[in-house]
C-alpha cells in the first residue's frame, strides 16, 4: 500500500469517528423520588344490636386498609457544555540551529462534534493551521 492510501484510509476512519461521536451526544439523566405524603384512612364502625330479650350487644370493627401515598419525581436532563476557544503559547526549536529557540500561539475552536480547528503562528514568521480530533 502506498503512503498516500494510508494517509487517506486514517482520515477516513477518524471522520467517521468523529461524526458518531457528534451523532450521539452524551446526556446525565438524574432521577429524584421523595415521598411526599402519605394518608391512612382509618374506618371504625360501631354496630349496636338490641336483643328481644332487652340485652344489648356492642361490635366494633376497625378497618386500616387504605392508605394512599403521594409521590413526587424530578428529573433532570443534563447535556455536557461544549468547550469554547482555546488558545496556548508554543515554544520549539530549529533543530538545524542549534540554541535557536521559536515562540508563537495556537488558538483552536471546535468546529462540529469532537473535530477541533485551529491556527498558529511563530517568531520566525512561520503560520499554519490545524486539525484535530478531541477524546
Amino acid at each position: 500500500m502506498k503512503l498516500n492510501n494510508i494517509i487517506v484510509i486514517l482520515i477516513v476512519g477518524a471522520l467517521g469517528y468523529a461524526g458518531g461521536r457528534y451523532l450521539t451526544p452524551a446526556k446525565i439523566v438524574e432521577v429524584e423520588k421523595k415521598v411526599e405524603n402519605t394518608v391512612t384512612e382509618t374506618k371504625t364502625v360501631i354496630v349496636e344490636v338490641e336483643k328481644p330479650d332487652g340485652s344489648k350487644t356492642k361490635t366494633t370493627t376497625i378497618d386500616q386498609s387504605k392508605t394512599k401515598t403521594k409521590e413526587a419525581t424530578n428529573e433532570t436532563n443534563t447535556t455536557p457544555k461544549s468547550d469554547g476557544i482555546t488558545a496556548s503559547v508554543i515554544a520549539g526549536m530549529d533543530v538545524t540551529k542549534p540554541g535557536t529557540f521559536l515562540y508563537g500561539a495556537h488558538v483552536t475552536k471546535p468546529f462540529i462534534g469532537p473535530i477541533v480547528l485551529g491556527v498558529f503562528g511563530m517568531t520566525n514568521g512561520v503560520v499554519g493551521a490545524s486539525i484535530g480530533l478531541k477524546f
